[in-house]
């Protein structure tokens, strides 16, 4: 007859790492990977075949500044940089760089500095933290069926340096409190000295004497508007000190001959580049007949070439010559018209937008905050951009396709973050063992009868 008896299987052994062993195997291996990187990048940002994708400023002529040629020793080719980089001030940052650079080089800097007070605050919270008595020691008897078996015999270095360590009514608790009123009456600091610090450099960018800082940028212009002439009349009632009027406007035809004279030009000058060096390595006299025939052919092959390509050139900018002439009787006739105080149309080729310079910042600043039209949405101001940055093709765009695009690109981001959530939750899921066990066959239910669950939870 047999008798019950409690179950002689063995525990199973708790496979999963201490809180420090997950925590130095992640620092060891990210660790790892980052000086890999940080290795490889100081080797690459010197090469002449990736300089320009990581030190774009000492590569392309039109960005070229002081710091980033700057070295802080010479020898120092692959580390001379980091110090170069630290000993560059705001002001230099500020007229090589811009202001946008300088400000997300301060909101980092921004970051760093709290995380140094978070150093700090752990440097008493965490002593205090390890310095509280186990559970066990606390309480006796009954109370001690009311906590949870995870919180005794607590041996992890990791979790006893957490607040999970202290008990219930514990005073050291109050270090967490006094650290997150610290970090964030820092944190408000911050931002407020950096807001500060912003609105004085914003100013000062907009007083320099750059073209986009007396200019505005004015879309939506009506119909009856589009000319010099008009816009000029219409605006000298609020200002006198108008510059000058640019409408933009619609010559696909011009735009596509002076596409066609860059690809051209280009390829004239490669032409030329390689007849040069054809004739510079000539073969020697002491080679085969058959090697001077094949040079010299290819040498007249890129001689007709070029004097194709010349020819076309000089038919292309004559075409673009005709069409700007064209293009400018055509205003010069609908200026005309607007003057002598005729109601007329614009011509199809003038879009619904214009760039207006004046003489002072004053004037310009006060027109862009300014409503310029009685109806709504209707001659509205904005800050011109960077003549460099300004994209023409997006100049004058109809207002149903602007906004068309915005609501689109809107509802596409939405749509991504919505759909992103399904794919992120389904990886988070496979990532615990107890809902890994749920989905997973039925042969892998019991713990220890699945490979993949032994390995799953050992990490």
């Amino acid at each position: 007859m047999s008798q019950s008896t409690a179950s002689d299987e063995a525990p199973v052994p708790d496979l999963k790492p201490s809180n420090s062993a997950a925590l130095r195997s992640v620092l060891v291996f990210w660790g790892g990977v980052a000086l890999i990187q940080f290795t490889v990048f100081c080797f690459l940002r010197r090469s002449k075949a990736f300089k320009k994708i990581f030190n774009v400023r000492d590569s392309v002529e039109k960005l070229n500044c002081d710091l980033a040629a700057r070295e802080w020793r010479q020898g120092w080719d692959l580390l001379g940089w980091i110090p170069a980089v630290l000993q560059a001030t705001d002001d230099e940052i500020f007229e090589q760089v811009g202001l946008d650079g300088l400000c997300y080089l301060r909101t980092t800097a921004m970051g760093i500095k709290l995380s140094l007070v978070g150093c700090f605050v752990a440097a008493w919270s965490i002593p205090a933290y390890f310095s509280s008595p186990k559970v066990e020691e606390m309480l006796q008897g009954e109370a001690l069926l009311q906590i949870p078996r995870s919180n005794f015999n607590v041996t992890d270095i990791l979790d006893r340096m957490s607040m999970g360590h202290t008990y219930k009514g514990d005073p050291r608790m109050s270090s967490g409190v006094l650290a997150a009123y610290l970090v964030s009456f820092y944190g408000m600091w911050l931002l407020h000295k950096e807001y500060n610090w912003f609105i004085i450099q914003r100013h000062r960018y907009l007083r320099r004497k750059a073209p986009q800082n007396y200019a505005m940028y004015v879309h939506r212009i009506p119909s009856t508007l589009r000319s010099k002439t008009a816009l000029r009349e219409y605006f000298s009632v609020l200002f006198d000190d108008i510059l000058e009027i640019n409408l933009l406007r619609n010559v696909p035809q011009l735009e596509k001959l002076c596409a066609k004279r860059d690809k051209l030009s280009s390829e004239a000058k490669h032409s030329e580049a390689l007849l040069e060096k054809l004739r510079a390595e000539k073969p020697s006299l002491l080679s085969p007949p058959l090697l001077w025939q094949l040079h010299k052919a290819r040498e007249g092959a890129v001689e007709e070439k070029l004097s194709r390509d010349r020819a076309l050139l000089a038919e292309t900018n004559a075409k673009i010559s005709a069409r700007k002439a064209e293009l400018e009787a055509e205003w010069e006739a609908h200026e005309a018209a607007v003057a002598r105080g005729e109601r007329v149309g614009a011509p199809g080729s003038v879009r619904d937008a214009a760039f207006v310079t004046f003489k002072t910042l004053k004037s310009a600043t006060c027109a862009r905050q300014l409503a310029l039209h009685e109806l709504p949405h209707r001659l509205v101001a904005e800050e011109a951009p960077v003549p460099s940055h300004v994209i023409w093709g997006n100049c004058g765009l109809h207002a149903y396709r602007r906004e068309g695009g915005q609501v689109l690109a809107m509802a596409v981001t939405c749509a991504i973050c919505i759909f992103w959530v399904i794919p992120v939750t389904f990886v988070a899921t496979l990532q615990k063992v107890d809902e890994l066990k749920k989905v997973g066959p039925p042969g892998c239910q019991a713990a220890g009868s699945c490979p993949l669950m032994v390995a799953a939870e050992a990490f």
